[in-house]
């Protein structure tokens, strides 16, 4: 606190206390008050304090009051789901696809069965021969000379001679060897056979499913909350009430 302050602090306690002069103490610009256990500092009025009203003491009275005892509340109240047994139809198979093997249907019938195929073959064959006799010449004729008598004197002659002919048997090829083509034709036989008259297939079988009826529990209100206000509680009583912070 600075000096000035403390110094009207002091000017102020001596006033209220009768020691200081109230001229002394409408000389100066301020006055420091106690209130509420703080010291308050606000501006001295012109008026001396000696010539203020003195406080008085409040005054009370009994009067008759409503008074709220209870205040207003809300309050949520669970509904239970209500539950009753009913005959419910429910699924006892499934449905399914099933599939089923039809064999096939053979019969026995004459049919031309094909024995053997169609072949061919190739055989070697020899030649065909045959014996011939032919004249051949054995030796030429000609001029050859020889010693003859004529005419008592022995000279040479000339003497011509014949050809020799001679017959010989020989082999002469009528028909020459080679390969030979053979066809064997197709040979058919009538004979049982097994036909098949009709194919196997799948038969495809649908079941439909199946469903049984069962005693089950059944919800048939579901569960709620009801809201309840409660509204506030008031009652009549007497109150000690103020009148006034000064009597006059």
């Amino acid at each position: 606190m600075k000096f000035g302050q403390f110094a009207i602090a002091v000017a102020a306690i001596g006033m209220m206390a009768g020691t200081v002069a109230p001229a002394e103490a409408g000389s100066r610009d301020r006055e420091c008050l106690f209130r509420c256990g703080k010291m308050v500092e606000r501006t001295a009025h012109t008026r001396p304090i000696a010539t203020r009203p003195a406080p008085r003491v409040a005054s009370y009275k009994m009067v008759e009051k409503r008074v709220m005892v209870q205040r207003g509340r809300r309050e949520y109240v669970r509904i239970p789901a209500v539950y009753e047994e009913r005959d419910v139809r429910v699924l006892a198979k499934l449905p399914r696809i099933r599939f089923e093997r039809e064999p096939a249907v053979y019969d026995t019938v004459m049919k031309k069965v094909r024995v053997s195929r169609k072949r061919v073959n190739y055989v070697r064959t020899p030649a065909v021969t045959k014996v011939v006799h032919k004249k051949i010449r054995v030796s030429r004729g000609g001029m050859r000379l020889q010693r003859c008598e004529k005419n008592g004197r022995r000279s040479l002659c000339r003497v011509h001679t014949a050809a020799v002919y001679k017959t010989v048997p020989r082999t002469v090829v009528v028909k020459r060897g080679g390969l030979e083509r053979q066809v064997t034709p197709t040979v058919y036989k009538e004979m049982p056979v097994k036909v098949r008259v009709s194919g196997g297939r799948v038969k495809t079988i649908r079941e439909p499913a199946q469903y049984t009826t069962v005693k089950r529990k059944v919800r048939v209100k579901p569960s709620s909350f009801q809201v309840i206000n409660h509204p506030p509680v008031y009652e009549t009583r007497t109150v000690k009430v103020r009148n006034g912070l000064f009597s006059r």
